[in-house]
């Protein structure tokens, strides 16, 4: 019901016809007033079309505009899925470089003792050569 007014509307709208009245004074005031009445409500119906109009535009804007915040809602959400893998995947490879480095640091506290000790092994060694050394010099002297 309403598409068929609609679409009278738009006729009358889109009609490029000028209804043209010529009165003269001879002629029935009551037919004035009703042509006069009709001219009104043509006038009325064009503007409420235009404004019908207007407003289908508008809420079709609106609708498209709603549409491409949805696909970027969209999207969004998608990117917010594959980072969170992502982070997952960072997360994990965090926790595994700390561990790494807590091993390490107890491979480098080991390693510093084990220099330590094969210091203090190389010290005795030469203390003991030094004194083998020295005693048979000293027995080759004498002898």
């Amino acid at each position: 019901m309403i598409r068929d007014r609609l679409s009278e509307l738009k006729e009358i709208n889109d009609s490029d016809e000028i209804i043209e009245i010529e009165v003269n004074p001879a002629q029935d005031e009551e037919l004035f007033k009703i042509l006069n009445e009709i001219l009104e409500e043509t006038h009325k119906a064009q503007n409420e079309l235009r404004e019908i109009i207007q407003r289908h535009d508008m809420l079709s804007n609106l609708e498209k505009s709603l549409q491409e915040v949805y696909e970027m809602f969209v999207q969004i959400s998608t990117l917010v899925m594959e980072q969170g893998s992502l982070i997952q995947v960072i997360e994990y490879e965090t926790e595994n470089a700390l561990q790494n480095v807590d091993q390490g640091a107890d491979q480098l506290e080991k390693a510093r003792e084990l220099q330590i000790k094969a210091m203090k092994k190389k010290t005795c060694i030469l203390v003991w050569l030094s004194i083998i050394l020295g005693v048979l010099i000293i027995i080759l002297l004498i002898t």
